[in-house]
């Protein structure tokens, strides 16, 4: 063990003589960062030990008398620096979990549950549709009145600091101190940062102390991970306390009971990330806006501005310098695909990026050549730069923001049903397709076809647009890709734009794969990913409420005119409007 932890630093020197100068150089370079980052490992585990969240350090000889020889399992450990909104250095301790064959070797009993991002907006839209005036016995102002909703934020410290772990022999680290090169353990009194099972395993804390305090003190309390929302109309909140500590400053709040509660367990929350009650909260990288309820009628969700500046900033660095490492790409990766998680828009065009961050044979090619340019190697592709330029204009637009409806009886959906065929045609090389789409339209709350308005529209897909999904992704069928079509087409035809807008729109099809990417709102392959870039984009144009719903080949009704047969149709009165299929040389579909 002491072998394999040997400083590379020292190795890097001792090589010199027989490695080529410049190959040597940048072999020490890289080994003088190692030697960054194992100090700022080593200062943020004794930061842990002045915390009380771990033990150490401790040297072979003292873990063995404790657990016996052989008796447990060592973790290298390493630093993840990040810049904090204000602008500071924040250092957190990971762990190579999986190098030490603890990950590869743990089973997950159970999923994690966590809810979505949404929630304390449809909290919030909960209060909006409640019936107006006091009920009896209820001592609170009537609904019918302009009231003001709004949540306050909270963090968990030391987040899986303080899940214990059974098998606690097995959550040991194992450190070189920087300055010695001797190798010291610390002994963590929780789970480890990288552990598969950690997540699972801190969940359960949250889970609890929300569960308890909505049933015990009635507090309208949601969490995800280790940042907690509490939310409140602004006459639950009593009468302040004047010279309370900041989570206790409304007692009778949301945030007071849950303040309470926690110390009470004993399992305090922050006071430096406590954020006091506010109509905008901020919280899990979203801004929640509640102060449009009475004025529009709507709650809306955006992604913070200090996220989107990190992305921006990201993007712009590798468009100036033609560049994009896969570091980069994953950390750019993933600001946007959390920034995305409600609205899905732009999370298609991360394809690209994703393929970069695992370009696994590029990371290979770049350790064995360090004398090469890195530059070179991680230069944009055509589809890299127009996925990083599509990227930064989303941030920088209102496409992202999610809008949720708070009227108490919003009019009957929309029904969409499409399908699509295809067949080898030869000597055609990607074969021949047909689309099709139904759009029904009701005019009341009644549920007849007799009081709707029916469309249809269906086409046969044009050679050029079966070569260009051939020359995205090779494949001996294109059904997916047309399914995927099918979807995103009734969002695209004019006549019906005006109808879509705003409206709840349930949609069923009968292709799992295509269902499953235009849900997620990404796909790995390139044709399905632009498709789905399209009609996302679209959708947050119209401000559509959109659901998509698998529903069985047998019973889906645009079977029919995706194969040519509208006799059913023309006898219920349809009408025929145009289908236009996206483009799909881009990212937005015009």
């Amino acid at each position: 063990m002491k072998r394999m932890l040997h400083s590379e630093w020292e190795r890097a020197r001792s090589d010199a003589l027989l490695q080529p100068p410049v190959a040597t150089a940048a072999r020490i370079a890289a080994a003088e960062n190692k030697m960054d980052n194992l100090s700022a490992a080593w200062r943020a585990s004794l930061d842990e030990v002045q915390q009380g969240t771990a033990r150490g350090p401790f040297s072979f000889a003292a873990i063995e008398k404790e657990y016996g020889y052989g008796c447990f399992r060592l973790n290298r450990r390493f630093a993840v620096i990040t810049i904090r909104d204000s602008g500071e250095l924040k250092i957190r301790a990971c762990d190579h979990v999986t190098e030490s064959l603890l990950n590869p070797a743990a089973v997950r009993a159970e999923a994690p549950v966590m809810p979505p991002a949404d929630i304390i907006g449809c909290v919030g839209r909960v209060f909006a549709r409640a019936e107006p005036g006091p009920r009896p016995g209820q001592h609170r102002p009537s609904l019918a009145q302009p009231f003001e909703f709004g949540a306050a934020a909270d963090d968990k410290p030391h987040a899986y600091r303080e899940a214990p772990d059974r098998n606690h022999r097995y959550m040991l680290v194992a450190l070189v101190n920087p300055e010695t090169g001797v190798v010291y353990i610390f002994v963590t009194h929780g789970s480890l940062f990288g552990a598969k099972l950690s997540g699972s395993n801190f969940l359960r804390i949250p889970t609890l102390i929300c569960a308890a305090v909505r049933s015990l003190l009635a507090a309208l309390t949601v969490f995800y991970m280790d940042d907690l929302l509490s939310g409140d109309p602004r006459y639950a909140l009593g009468a302040p306390r004047l010279g309370a500590p900041q989570g206790f400053a409304f007692p009778g709040s949301s945030q007071g009971a849950l303040w309470a509660f926690c110390a009470m367990a004993g399992s305090p929350l922050s006071a430096d990330k406590c954020v006091p009650w506010s109509i905008s909260p901020t919280a899990w990288g979203l801004t929640t806006d509640f102060s449009r309820i009475h004025s529009h009628d709507i709650i809306v969700l955006n992604v913070k501005p200090s996220t989107r500046a990190k992305v921006r900033s990201i993007a712009a660095e590798a468009l100036d310098s033609n560049t994009l490492t896969p570091s980069s790409a994953g950390s750019l990766f993933g600001k946007v695909w959390f920034a995305t998680c409600i609205s899905q828009v732009g999370k298609a065009a991360l394809q690209p990026i994703s393929a970069r961050q695992y370009a696994r044979d590029m990371i290979c090619a770049a350790t064995e050549d360090a004398d090469e340019d890195l530059s070179r190697k991680f230069q944009l592709s055509p589809p890299l730069r127009a996925a990083l330029e599509r990227v930064t204009a989303l941030m920088d637009s209102a496409l992202t923001d999610v809008h949720i409806r708070c009227c108490a009886r919003p009019p009957p959906p929309i029904i969409i049903l499409s399908d699509a065929q295809w067949a080898p045609a030869p000597p055609l090389l990607a074969g021949a397709g047909r689309v099709a789409f139904i759009v029904i339209c009701p005019r009341d709350r009644s549920r007849s076809l007799r009081n709707c308005d029916t469309f249809f529209a269906d086409t046969s897909v044009p050679d050029q647009v079966m070569k260009l999904l051939h020359s995205l992704r090779e494949s001996k069928v294109h059904i997916c890709a047309l399914e995927e079509i099918g979807i995103a087409a009734p969002y695209f035809c004019p006549e019906l734009q005006e109808r879509l807008r705003d409206a709840d729109v349930i949609h069923l099809a009968d292709n799992q794969g295509a269902n499953c990417a235009a849900i997620k709102g990404f796909s790995a392959s390139p044709a399905l990913a632009r498709i789905v870039s399209a009609l996302h984009i679209q959708l947050a144009s119209l401000r559509a409420r959109w659901w998509l719903e698998y529903v069985r080949s047998e019973v889906n009704l645009a079977d029919d005119p995706s194969r040519g047969r509208f006799s059913w149709l023309l006898s219920q009165g349809a009408t025929r409007v145009s289908f236009r299929i996206p483009n799909i040389r881009g990212w937005t579909g015009q």
